[in-house]
């Protein structure tokens, strides 16, 4: 078997806006595709006062979406007929578009796809041909968006067998076992919709009545973060996820609610979740949870904490009103053989914090993951050390960026072979970029040692630049990473233009003034190296905390190499570079290269302020002299390492005085 379509799924609608067929190419008989729809709502209040969480000019959107299983290898032809405004279509543009190709035969789409792929065809250029962008600022291009993505999926292996002994089903409208509450090694959820624990009927209203909160957390005395209690009003608890069992959602299963790993894992009780598998092309949805306001209490999709060999496969994961899939593995020695594994999931999300994928520990490569979310994709560190992710697609409809760089990294990291085919703002004034550090300290959190790699930047109109890397990194390479075009954000707004100018600099992103309300290259690139605080700048001056040693090498924007646009007067206002930046390497020599970190501590420093000497102890207790500059002390071990490893010598040797 070669293609396997669900054409039903019981007790949900199919989408209002498009339908579906699948064949393999070369045959004759279609099979018809079930097609599913999320909705991103107006923007509202609860009746308790917090906002919904979606975006004002996102009303009404909808993303569809078919999802089936192919061989590999084998090419196949999907119908995309539309069902609104005349149902004729007159242009299909698949993205990525070296996925797929597609054409238009008696007002439907025909889209030719080569084995397991993830893309999204607009339809009559409503994002292709629209900036959908800044839409507070550009009315002109409002309106609704009706999206179709296809989700062909690998032929799942090891699919459980429903009749088995060790195999637990249960039917849609039934309660499900959790905890305890079942003896065989697999959870098996038939075809339909699922409640996977008690929802509040109120939550399934967008404006409720008074009272009805529909959270996943409470918050204790101390503000921490907790399980809400039993009978709490509005209380959405979750699904809790063993360990050693497997959870299998079918591609025509649909569950209502959130996951968790059951318990907390900590150092003292040393609790985790391990050897536990969610498997099959079904779709776990958030749209019955409500946001509110802070996210401190807001449902999650997945969060899993202590993992070791967990994997998750193939889920859809959809409309969640807090971050999507938090997943922490260990990162401890005795986990360093039990990896978890990730691939083949999607996620669409149009809230507020629906941020995509945050994963921490130990992982094997993560591949083939689609992100549509209105928040940030993904993160990249954060101690998942020495990972690889390939083959992702990213794409923001109204805020977040697609790569967050976090606030560690264990090891070495690399993104290769990946999408970002959407990067858009509804309001571009805190805007990010596509590799985005936003004012994190490498000095103590190490984030250093990322590679990019291939990496195609396609939307027509980016809101936001390729890079904000601001704060403190090191070590990071960008090889054949193109964009194709500039941030489309080119002119102030009158009253923010205004205040730029005189009050708040920063909101002009670092341009002179001399630029006036212009913005030549939209928003620009900035590289700035320095300390930082609650993600602003606190001090430019302390060598300390730079960027240092980033590689580009075939790294373009909008056709122009970036040694180009930061060194050729023509492209002045695409870079901004300023505070502690140090050895930037690019396909060749700059014309006035940045000065370099010193190779040796014996060198001279960067000034004459750089003569303060000082006496610490090392990790092993041994005491060394460190030249260090005027006013900055350094108080641990830990310290010395990362500051003689930027020297690019051994940790300096020396009894100090006693």
């Amino acid at each position: 078997m070669s293609l396997i379509v669900f054409g039903n799924v019981t007790g949900l609608e199919p989408s209002p806006k498009f339908a579906c067929r699948v064949r393999e190419s070369g045959t004759a008989i279609w099979s018809d595709a079930f097609v599913f729809s999320s909705v991103s709502h107006p923007s509202a209040n609860h009746g308790g006062g917090d906002p919904n969480g979606y975006f004002d000019h996102n009303a009404n959107w909808t993303a569809s979406w078919v999802s089936f299983e192919v061989a590999e290898s084998v090419s196949f032809e999907v119908e995309v007929e539309k069902l609104y405004d005349g149902g004729t279509i007159s242009l299909a543009i698949p993205r990525p578009a070296h996925r797929a190709a597609a054409s238009i035969t008696d007002g439907k789409a025909y889209v030719t796809i080569i084995g397991p792929q993830q893309i999204n065809v607009d339809i009559d250029g409503q994002l292709e041909l629209r900036n959908t962008g800044i839409m507070h600022i550009y009315e002109e291009n409002r309106g609704e968006v009706h999206t179709i993505s296809i989700f062909a999926n690998p032929m799942l292996i090891n699919r459980p067998d429903p009749s088995d002994a060790d195999v637990r089903t249960v039917a849609p409208g039934e309660p499900v076992p959790g905890p305890g509450e079942f003896s065989e090694s697999t959870l098996y959820f038939l075809p339909g919709v699922h409640n996977l624990t008690h929802i509040p009927e109120c939550c399934a209203t967008l404006v409720p009545a008074d009272g009805c909160t529909c959270v996943g957390y409470c918050v204790n005395a101390n503000y921490q973060q907790v399980m809400c209690a039993e009978g709490t009003a509005g209380y959405v608890p979750p699904y809790l996820l063993q360990s050693g069992k497997r959870y299998y959602v079918p591609g025509d299963a649909w569950l209502n609610g959130w996951m968790r790993s059951q318990g907390d894992w900590n150092a003292e009780t040393g609790f985790s979740i391990s050897h536990t598998d969610i498997l099959g092309y079904g779709t776990l949805s958030g749209s019955m949870m409500h946001w509110k306001q802070g996210d401190e209490t807001s449902c999650r999709g997945i969060h899993m904490v202590g993992m070791d060999n967990v994997s998750i496969v193939g889920l859809t994961v959809v409309d969640h009103p807090n971050h999507h899939l938090i997943l922490h593995g260990k990162s401890d020695t005795d986990a360093q053989e039990l990896w978890n594994t990730i691939h083949h999931v999607k996620v669409i999300g149009w809230r507020t914090n629906g941020d995509g994928l945050h994963v921490w520990g130990h992982w094997n490569d993560i591949t083939d993951l689609f992100f549509r979310t209105s928040d940030d994709s993904m993160y990249i560190g954060d101690t998942a050390s020495f990972t690889t992710w390939r083959r992702i697609v990213t794409w923001n409809d109204a805020n977040g960026v697609p790569f967050k760089l976090g606030n560690l990294n264990g090891g070495p990291s690399l993104l290769e072979d990946s999408d970002v085919i959407y990067h858009r703002k509804s309001y571009p004034y805190w805007c990010g970029a596509i590799f985005d550090l936003r004012w994190k300290n490498s000095n103590l959190d190490s984030i250093e040692e990322i590679r990019f790699k291939d990496v195609r930047i396609t939307d027509p109109f980016p809101t936001c630049p390729m890079f904000n890397v601001v704060g403190s990194i090191q070590n990071v390479f960008f090889e054949n990473v193109i964009m194709d075009h500039h941030s489309t954000y080119t002119n102030l707004p009158a009253w923010y233009c205004q205040q730029s100018l005189t009050a708040t600099p920063y909101w002009r992103f670092d341009l002179p003034n001399e630029f006036g309300c212009d913005l030549p290259f939209g928003i620009p690139n900035e590289i700035v190296g320095g300390e930082a605080a609650n993600e602003q700048p606190v001090d430019l001056t302390n060598p300390l905390y730079n960027i240092s040693n980033i590689h580009f090498t075939n790294v373009k924007i909008n056709g122009t190499k970036v040694y180009d646009l930061m060194y050729d007067p023509q492209y002045r206002g695409a870079f901004t570079v300023g505070g502690q930046v140090f050895d930037l390497v690019f396909d060749q020599p700059p014309p006035s290269s940045p000065p370099s970190l010193p190779l040796a501590p014996s060198s001279p420093p960067f000034s004459p302020e750089w003569q303060t000497q000082q006496c610490v102890a090392d990790d092993q207790g041994a005491e060394h002299w460190v030249v260090l500059p005027t006013g900055v002390s350094v108080a641990d071990g830990h310290m010395v390492e990362r500051f003689t490893r930027w020297w690019g010598g051994s940790a300096p040797t020396g009894t100090c005085p006693e």
